[in-house]
């Protein structure tokens, strides 16, 4: 069986990967996305999923598509999910 690993949140990838390096801050960045700066906080927290809707803001400011943002998210669940399972054994 092959171990889990511990796949980063959709959050912390826009965080590390596209507001970092671009030197958005979280209100800017929440700003350009039409989304409250609370919001943002909690995606790049891990506290809240990527949407449909933010999906399709995420892909028109930082270029991987709405689909790609929500398989990321989609992955990311799968494993908390089979994680928790498997805590529960």
């Amino acid at each position: 069986m092959t171990a889990m690993h511990d796949p980063p949140h959709p959050g912390e990838v826009l965080q590390e990967e596209f507001l970092k390096p671009l030197g958005l801050s979280a209100s800017r960045a929440a700003g350009m996305l039409g989304i409250s700066r609370k919001t943002l906080s909690r995606l790049i927290n891990g506290e809240t999923a990527i949407t449909p809707d933010l999906a399709r803001r995420l892909e028109l400011h930082f270029n991987p598509s709405a689909g790609s943002w929500l398989r990321h998210q989609e992955a990311w669940e799968r494993w908390r999910d089979r994680a928790d399972d498997a805590a529960d054994r």
